[in-house]
């Protein structure tokens, strides 16, 4: 049970990484337009 919740919250941490990645990606469209 231990190592399926770690994967379950690694899972959501590379989640919110690309979306931190995604985000950013988006302000240096809008810095580039």
């Amino acid at each position: 049970m231990p190592a399926l919740f770690a994967f379950e919250r690694g899972k959501f941490g590379a989640q919110l990484r690309i979306e931190e990645i995604i985000k950013r990606g988006i302000q240096i469209d809008h810095r580039l337009l």
